[in-house]
Order: structure tokens, then sequence, then C-alpha cells
């Protein structure tokens, strides 16, 4: 009997970023955890800037394009995370491809997307060995509904798939109409969530200790930093607690190091500047008593390690882009988490000097109620351990639901 094989393939980093490693290490481990034994093969259509990072990886990245054949002849597909099947990325990637010389043109870059991200070679018939997992196509424009040659290829392998699982519910809808499913079917989770503490503590650390600290991190937002500094400043002061920078993305941005010197006199230069490997930052989380943060999988990573993170977003932005911020409501709002995100142009009206003096009165007052709100969520642990519970549920049963299907194609 020969081994079986999985091919992974798994979206591609610019550069170092711990929440899509935290995606394509959480295959690693929700193997392990299953004891599901297999010659596992992972790959990527483009390699990040600097891989320093995959040294301490329990596996290596190859292209797709370079393996089609072993795709192919894998015994289980699978696509795991991120934005793979959306619009957005089969539109837009074929510039990184150019970009990174990795096609010559446009044509020969939408080759290599149909043909390692839609499977456009393989048979129909194969199709049924694909597992889907983890992708959304959310923050697709309406375009999308006429947009034929990416509707025939996406349709086609939805619907041929063996299962598909989704991250967000809107996608679980449309996904459930192309399959003729029930929406609980297809309604998946953010595959960072299979991830787990035990997975990631660094070996000879021992257990980390719980801090009184408040992890920040801000860079994925359009907005001044002062901003979410001075919100963030006003919260710790709220409850009483001090403040660290937390390096999710490395190095700090030169906008946030001065407004930390500012607003955060104790976190010294060394902090600022300290750079982790990953695994070290992401089993770091759980030392923290809260995490502020406007960055959608440092939310996700946070938890998941069970602290609570209380999310910056901008409710109004509608733009198309991975980095719109519908998805971190929409995350919040499944997971009954809401109370925890804090609104940019609430933050423009209470933190911004632009109101004349008639106004402080009121703005004081609206102030120390967003605090007070803030407070509750982050110390009464029955509000976070609820938002917790609902994660955990929902992740245990599509956890054996995809473990269950890909056992079926392997076993």
């Amino acid at each position: 009997m020969h081994n079986k094989k999985i091919a992974v393939i798994c979206a591609s980093p610019r550069k170092f970023n711990p929440g899509m490693f935290s995606v394509d290490l959480a295959f690693h481990f929700l193997l392990k955890r299953h004891k599901i034994e297999a010659e596992v093969n992972y790959f990527i259509l483009a390699h990040p800037s600097d891989d320093s990072f995959q040294s301490e990886f329990p596996f290596k990245y190859e292209l797709a394009q370079e393996n089609l054949e072993k795709i192919h002849n894998s015994d289980a597909i699978v696509f795991w995370g991120d934005f793979l099947h959306s619009q957005m990325y089969y539109h837009g990637f074929p510039k990184r491809l150019i970009k990174g010389g990795y096609a010559l043109d446009k044509n020969e870059a939408d080759k290599i997307i149909k043909e390692c991200l839609f499977l456009s070679k393989m048979p129909d018939a194969m199709l049924s060995k694909c597992l889907l997992f983890g992708s959304t196509q959310l923050l697709d424009p309406n375009n999308a509904l006429a947009d034929d040659s990416y509707l025939k290829l996406s349709n086609r392998l939805i619907r041929g798939a063996k299962r598909v699982w989704v991250r967000d519910i809107y996608t679980a809808l449309k996904v459930s109409r192309l399959r003729k499913a029930s929406v609980n079917s297809t309604h998946g989770i953010d595959a960072s969530f299979f991830l787990t503490d035990s997975d990631i503590v660094i070996k000879g650390g021992g257990a980390l200790q719980l801090q009184k600290r408040v992890g920040l991190f801000f860079d994925r937002t359009k907005v001044s930093p002062v901003l979410p500094l001075r919100f963030s400043k006003s919260l710790c002061d709220q409850l009483e607690l001090e403040a660290e920078w937390l390096p999710w993305f490395q190095p700090i941005t030169r906008k946030y190091s001065r407004g930390l010197k500012k607003h955060f006199p104790n976190i010294g230069s060394n902090a600022i500047d300290y750079q982790p490997s990953v695994l070290e930052l992401l089993s770091s989380l759980s030392k923290y008593s809260l995490i502020i943060t406007d960055t959608y999988h440092l939310c996700l990573n946070a938890w998941c390690a069970g602290v609570p993170a209380i999310c910056i977003t901008n409710g109004n932005e509608m733009s198309p882009g991975t980095l719109q911020d519908k998805k971190k409501e929409v995350f919040y709002f499944t997971n009954e988490a809401q109370d925890f995100l804090v609104d940019i142009e609430t933050l423009n009206v209470l933190y911004k000097n632009i109101f004349p003096s008639p106004f402080n009165n009121r703005r004081a007052h609206d102030k120390k109620q967003l605090l007070i709100r803030l407070e509750e969520c982050a110390t009464n642990s029955n509000i976070a351990n609820a938002v917790i519970k609902n994660i955990e549920e929902h992740k245990v049963v599509v956890e054996n639901d995809f473990v269950s299907s890909l056992n079926e194609l392997i076993c």
C-alpha cells in the first residue's frame, strides 16, 4: 500500500506575517493532533521577500506551478485559508507573479492562477478529492456576479469539490446556494483557530505566566497613529495596567515608534525593537490579560489563546481589498463579541481635539462611558469566556467534520 499524499495549497505571504503563518502551521499540527499519517506537501505561488522564518517551520513551501503533476496525483488536495478563490485574488495576484519574475506577462500569470488555484486542467471527476477550507469571498465587489471567466472557474471548483468550508457566514450563504447544501455544512472557521497553545509553546520554556499587561499593536487601519495610542493609554489608565508593544509585524513603523515614546514612555526602546521568531511570538499571546489591535489575525490568535482582543476597525469602509475591515466586524458579530469593537469614527470624535469648547463636556462624558464599557468587557471573565465558548464550540464541530472528510480521502 503506497504512502498517501496530501497537497496543501496555501496563500503566498509577501514578508514576515505571523497571521498567515499561523494558518499554515495549523494544518501541520491539526494532522499531528489527529494522528493522520501521510506525505504532506505545502505549495504557494510566490515566495516571500525574506524566508528566513522557514528555518523554524516543520515543513517547506514548494511552488505550485512547478509541481502541478504532484498536486494532481495527490490523494487529497486541500486549499487552505485566505482569499484563494476570491475574485480579488483571481484578478490581483497576476501582478505579483509578473513583478516577482514568475510570469513573463499577464497571459502566463493568468494561466498559473487558473491551473494552480482553480485546477483548470484537472478533469471534473477528479475535483471530488479536493477540500476547500477557510477561504472567503466576503470582500469581493458586486461585479464578481458578472465576471464570466472568474465565475466559470470558481463555480466549477466549488461545486465539484468533495467539501467546502468558508470562514464567514456570508460566503457560506453563497457557497451553500452553489452546492445546494445547508449553510451549516459550508460555514467553517478561520484555519488559524486549529493552532493551539499546546502546539506552539516554545520547547524548554515551560508554561508562560499570565502578565497583568496589555499587548498593543497597530498598523492596519488608515488612521493617524495618535488616535489608537491615545485611546489605548486612557484605557490602560482606566484598567490600571501597564502596556507592552507586541511586534506582530517587524520592525515597528516609524509613525508608531514615535507615538509610543510619547504616550507610553515606560515602554523602552529595546522592547519596541525586539523581533521574536514566529513561534515565539505566537506562543507569547497567552501571557497577556488583554490585547488592543487593529489587525485581523492578531485578534483571532488572541481569542484562540483565550485572551480577549479589543479590535479597532473602520465600520464605514466598503472598498475591496484583503485588508478591508469588514472581515473583522463579521467575525466579531458572528461570535457575539461586538462589544469589543471600537470604530475609528468613535475615536475621531472622542480623541481628536477638533471640536469647540461647548462640545467638550459631552465628549468627556462619552469617552468615560466608552472606557467603562470596555473595562467591563476586559475584566468580566464571563463576557470574554462566552465569546471563547462560542468560538470553541463551532471550531470543534468544524474540525471533526474536516478531519472526517480528509480521512475518507486518504484512508
